[in-house]
């Protein structure tokens, strides 16, 4: 009897099925050894047809990814294979999820655009593709088939006129295939479905455009459409369509649909019938009817004075409303006072400062032992000698690295005047909502978006060349920044010293729980106290008060070290007259890769700021340096002070200190680190933006961090 296995990664599915004799059905076994190869499986069953359904959405597969393969099961040679009773690889069977011939499938058709004239249809496309699995290509685009079908979308390669079969890469991306054979009134759909070299095809809707032209003259397509998912609501902005020669614009009928585009004016809801030309070009119309986790398709169709409506797929746009809730502190940066200035926005409004929070999933921090790439287990938060189950915990390295996992939070930074906002939310659909939200601490060095990442405890320390994070070693010992990414890298790709975005995120939650600017404002700490050992504070809870103690379950303040951040820089350059401070951060894909002593970074943006001196001169700029009493939202990412500063102090405003750029030099890159310990300005872990040390040469402390997400193909 065969048996199905299903295995989902992203949005990769593979249809295994297999007549091996030992993989049985209602036998206990068969969950034990899919544990063996998948440790994180998120739903097992049965499925309709007697098969075993596997959903992993989060482990990597590279454990069968060899010739040796793992616990009886491997991915070889472009083939999955299963070892038999007798101790033989078995090559499995595999049906492709869209049913293509069998096979795992390409991604879809990329940007695919339908252009038409009086007489005749262009259609343009980028192939798909290569299918790729932990770095090994599993699947090679062979061709593109350019099937049309009238009034129904294809279902397969077979079915509606082939126009043509593509072997040649992005032959059609900048000219596109013309259609010449077309009639008005009749509705075409063109598919593009990407086969591999065995013959397998992609089916995905999203290879498939629909396009119609009426006899009637209508009014021109609407124009720069935007979608914009909002909370609970979405926004709607268009310009409505040109009048033609034959057709006078005298409104936009706007439907709505559920789940697939409206094909015509009366294909959905009625959200809106405007009159009024261009009424909806800068001002939002919001639909607040919208509901979560729901994708809407929305029809601008304009139409004429005759009743002729302008029904073509270019004038439909589709959003998802964002599910989360955004949490707010707003600023007052002219009210010196560090905690008066500071008012609950949004869904913070109503939550008490402090321990409240730990009820929303923005603090949802969880301290864990975390080994070979996943949680081994989970800590109790009160005392991290014990497990969660209250059983002794071993925290000495042999159980893996001491870490909190902090759930994927994103931020959007803005700044009104001298009103600075700062906003949090856990919902990804922010991300994609082009309302300026950004997630950069949780970027992996693949530039895929991780869910949780992991950040160490302790200070860390380098043990036979690599990075650890360990109950009861030196808090002293500081290492240079080659060594620091050095034994980074030797425990394993996603492993990552502390990071400026992981530091600013902190900075943030510490600022939104206990409502205040000031760092310590919340926090106890002894004049230049501070731990020569790790642990110290191990069964003293996650927001341990005196002594530094912990935030966020992190141990800070035990030490006399400077902090590096890493993926930061500041440098500084001459324009004319002019000395320019930039801050400049680097792209999340670059992070590894990069010799941080070279020159040369890879940014993902630079922002200035200038000295105020009239007429100054590169040795006349005094730098910058001074309490931080202004700061910018830099590009709605980064929290930074501003040019305009005076009037800082100790206990006044953010109440942190900037060393800043020596002022006799031009081009000069400075590495990004925060005092450990109190000490004078400097104010230790959670400083704003912290001391500048003149060197890449000197020694620092660091963090370890994991941050692995998944593939966004």
């Amino acid at each position: 009897m065969n048996k199905n296995l299903t295995f989902k990664k992203g949005d990769i599915t593979f249809d295994i099925t297999t007549r091996a004799e030992n993989v049985r059905l209602n036998d206990s076994n068969v969950k034990d050894e899919i544990d063996n190869i998948n440790r994180k499986i998120e739903s097992f069953s049965i499925g309709e047809d007697g098969g075993i359904i596997v959903d992993n959405t989060e482990h990597n597969l590279s454990k069968i990814n060899s010739e040796d393969g793992a616990h009886n099961f491997r991915f070889h040679d472009n083939k999955f294979s299963h070892k038999n009773e007798i101790g033989e690889w078995e090559d499995i069977e595999i049906a492709g999820a869209m049913g293509g011939n069998g096979g795992i499938k390409l991604p879809p058709t990329k940007f695919i655009e339908i252009l038409s004239n009086d007489t005749s249809v262009t259609v343009k496309w980028e192939d798909a593709d290569n299918q790729t699995l932990n770095g090994a290509t599993i699947s090679i685009w062979a061709g593109t088939k350019l099937i049309r079908k009238q009034d129904a979308p294809p279902l397969n390669e077979n079915d509606g006129e082939v126009l043509v079969d593509n072997t040649d890469r992005d032959y059609y991306k900048l000219n596109g295939f013309v259609d010449g054979n077309i009639s008005n009134d009749t509705i075409y759909y063109y598919a593009l479905f990407p086969y591999d070299q065995n013959g397998v095809y992609n089916y995905d809707i999203l290879n498939i455009r629909k396009f119609y032209r009426q006899s009637e003259s209508v009014p021109a397509n609407t124009t720069t459409i935007r979608v914009l998912p909002d909370i609970k609501s979405i926004k709607l902005l268009w310009t409505d369509g040109l009048s033609t020669n034959e057709a006078t614009w005298a409104g936009t009928r706007v439907v709505r649909k559920i789940g697939a585009p409206p094909s015509t004016e009366t294909d959905g809801t009625l959200i809106l019938d405007n009159t009024n030309r261009d009424k909806y070009r800068n001002t939002y119309f919001i639909d607040d009817t919208a509901t979560q986790n729901v994708e809407y398709f929305y029809g601008f169709f304009p139409y004429s004075r005759e009743g002729h409506y302008n029904t073509n797929i270019e004038n439909v746009a589709s959003a998802v409303p964002a599910t989360g809730k955004i949490y707010t502190l707003s600023i007052n940066m002219d009210n010196s006072s560090p905690s008066g200035a500071c008012t609950y926005l949004d869904d913070a409004v109503n939550i008490s400062v402090g321990n409240a929070w730990d009820r929303t999933d923005i603090f949802q921090i969880k301290p864990c032992l975390f080994k070979d790439g996943q949680v081994n287990y989970y800590l109790n938060k009160d005392d991290y000698t014990k497990k969660i189950d209250g059983t002794p915990s071993n925290l000495s390295g042999v159980d893996g690295d001491v870490m909190v996992e902090i759930p994927f939070i994103c931020h959007k930074l803005s700044r009104s005047g001298n009103i600075f906002n700062i906003s949090l939310s856990t919902d990804k659909n922010l991300i994609k909502s082009n309302l300026g939200y950004t997630a950069y601490a949780f970027y992996d060095v693949d530039n895929n978006i991780a869910d949780k990442i992991y950040v160490g405890v302790y200070q860390a320390t380098i043990e036979n060349g690599e990075l650890f994070s360990n109950s009861g070693k030196n808090a002293n010992v500081k290492y240079s920044l080659n060594q620091i990414f050095d034994a980074c890298r030797a425990r394993g790709r996603n492993y990552l010293p502390y990071s400026f975005m992981i530091h600013q995120l902190l900075v943030f939650l510490y600022m939104m729980r206990f409502r205040t600017r000031s760092p310590f404002e919340n926090l106890t700490l002894s004049t230049n106290t501070w731990k020569n050992e790790t642990g110290v504070f191990n069964q003293n809870g996650m927001w341990f008060k005196s002594d530094g103690g912990k935030f966020a379950g992190i141990e800070w303040a035990i030490s006399s070290s400077y902090l590096y951040l890493a993926g930061a820089k500041l440098s500084s350059d001459v324009s004319g007259t002019v000395y320019r401070q930039n801050i400049v951060i680097l792209e999340p894909r670059n992070f590894y890769t990069v010799n941080v002593t070279q020159a040369g970074w890879l940014t993902k943006s630079q922002y200035s700021y200038y000295n105020n001196a009239s007429g100054a001169t590169n040795s006349q700029c005094s730098g910058f340096s001074g309490y931080t009493k202004y700061v910018d939202a830099r590009n709605a990412i980064i929290m930074f002070p501003s040019s305009d500063q005076s009037g800082g102090s100790a206990s006044t405003y953010f109440c942190s200190y900037m060393s800043g750029i020596p002022q006799t030099t031009a081009n000069l890159d400075l590495v990004l680190c925060v005092h450990l310990y109190y000490s004078g300005a400097y104010k230790g872990f959670l400083n704003l933006c912290g001391a500048v040390n003149s060197t890449v040469s000197a020694s620092y402390s660091t963090y370890l961090t994991y941050i692995k997400g998944e593939s966004q193909q």
